[in-house]
């Protein structure tokens, strides 16, 4: 699989909700992360509903800068390395849709 990496899982269940019963400050850190991501999962759906795939990259760039985007002296730069076929799937859109998308996207850039 491509881009894969090693990750670690947690079951969090009931057994582990009565345990953190007594740290109610992490229940609340769990929570927000849980809202956090559920905002994130709707702005990404809502984002593949738009119509033009040019304003959906615009817009799904716009959202990534907010979450990991850092002011350069060019603009904001998003250290993400992302391939087209990974755009596309983020935007709901196939590799050269995508690629046609970001000629778009520069042209308009440009002038």
């Amino acid at each position: 699989m491509v881009g894969a990496s090693p990750a670690s899982l947690v079951v969090l269940d009931r057994g582990v909700a009565a345990e953190l019963a007594a740290w109610p400050e992490i229940m609340a850190s769990l929570l927000d992360r849980l809202t956090e991501r559920s905002e994130r999962l709707a702005i990404t759906q809502a984002i593949s509903q738009l119509t033009g795939v040019d304003r959906r990259l615009l817009t799904l760039f716009w959202h990534l800068a907010e979450r990991w985007g850092r002011v350069g002296t060019d603009g904001v730069v998003v250290p993400l390395a992302l391939t087209h076929r990974m755009l596309g799937q983020l935007v709901g859109a196939r590799r050269p849709t995508v690629s046609s998308g970001m000629r778009a996207r520069r042209a308009r850039a440009r002038t």
